[in-house]
Protein backbone atom coordinates (compact mmCIF):
# COMPACT_ATOMS: atom_id res chain seq x y z
CA UNK A 1 0.00 0.00 0.00
CA UNK A 2 1.64 3.58 -0.82
CA UNK A 3 1.23 6.08 0.89
CA UNK A 4 0.45 7.21 4.98
CA UNK A 5 -3.69 6.50 5.24
CA UNK A 6 -3.42 7.14 8.99
CA UNK A 7 -5.28 10.78 10.13
CA UNK A 8 -3.61 13.59 9.25
CA UNK A 9 -3.60 17.25 10.05
CA UNK A 10 -2.72 19.56 7.55
CA UNK A 11 -2.24 23.59 7.57
CA UNK A 12 -5.16 24.23 5.65
CA UNK A 13 -7.68 21.93 7.58
CA UNK A 14 -6.33 23.50 10.81
CA UNK A 15 -6.93 27.05 9.19
CA UNK A 16 -3.28 27.70 9.39
CA UNK A 17 -0.74 28.90 7.04
CA UNK A 18 3.13 28.67 7.59
CA UNK A 19 4.30 29.36 4.29
CA UNK A 20 7.90 31.40 4.02
CA UNK A 21 7.89 34.58 3.00
CA UNK A 22 9.17 34.98 -0.55
CA UNK A 23 12.16 37.54 -2.03
CA UNK A 24 10.51 40.23 -3.60
CA UNK A 25 12.39 42.76 -6.44
CA UNK A 26 11.16 44.86 -8.96
CA UNK A 27 10.65 44.52 -12.44
CA UNK A 28 13.21 46.94 -14.24
CA UNK A 29 10.45 47.12 -17.17
CA UNK A 30 7.03 47.87 -15.42
CA UNK A 31 8.61 49.32 -12.17
CA UNK A 32 6.24 46.71 -10.15
CA UNK A 33 7.23 45.00 -7.18
CA UNK A 34 7.90 40.82 -8.03
CA UNK A 35 8.48 37.48 -6.72
CA UNK A 36 11.69 36.03 -7.21
CA UNK A 37 10.64 32.45 -7.14
CA UNK A 38 12.78 31.92 -3.87
CA UNK A 39 11.54 31.55 -0.41
CA UNK A 40 13.17 32.29 2.65
CA UNK A 41 12.19 31.86 7.05
CA UNK A 42 14.85 34.60 8.78
CA UNK A 43 16.75 35.19 6.56
CA UNK A 44 19.64 37.97 5.82
CA UNK A 45 19.83 38.79 2.17
CA UNK A 46 23.10 40.41 3.12
CA UNK A 47 24.55 37.00 3.32
CA UNK A 48 23.65 35.99 -0.02
CA UNK A 49 25.64 35.59 -3.41
CA UNK A 50 24.17 36.72 -6.86
CA UNK A 51 22.59 37.80 -9.01
CA UNK A 52 20.21 35.42 -9.90
CA UNK A 53 17.77 35.01 -12.58
CA UNK A 54 13.91 34.67 -12.86
CA UNK A 55 10.95 34.79 -15.11
CA UNK A 56 9.28 37.85 -14.42
CA UNK A 57 5.17 37.14 -13.79
CA UNK A 58 4.97 40.97 -14.56
CA UNK A 59 6.56 41.23 -18.29
CA UNK A 60 7.10 37.53 -19.21
CA UNK A 61 11.17 38.66 -19.47
CA UNK A 62 14.49 36.99 -17.86
CA UNK A 63 15.62 39.29 -14.83
CA UNK A 64 18.23 39.09 -12.83
CA UNK A 65 18.34 40.07 -9.07
CA UNK A 66 21.17 40.45 -6.37
CA UNK A 67 20.40 40.87 -2.70
CA UNK A 68 20.99 44.69 -2.16
CA UNK A 69 17.96 44.92 -4.53
CA UNK A 70 15.87 42.11 -2.59
CA UNK A 71 13.12 42.50 -0.18
CA UNK A 72 11.23 39.91 2.06
CA UNK A 73 7.97 39.85 2.00
CA UNK A 74 6.06 40.30 5.19
CA UNK A 75 3.70 37.12 6.22
CA UNK A 76 1.62 36.59 9.24
CA UNK A 77 2.87 33.83 10.92
CA UNK A 78 -0.14 32.18 12.04
CA UNK A 79 -3.27 32.49 10.16
CA UNK A 80 -6.35 31.27 11.53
Amino acid sequence: MRGNRGIRATKASLGLSFDMPRILTTCPTTGEPVPTGYRAADLDLTELDGPWSFRCTVCREVHAWTPAEATVEAVTEYVA
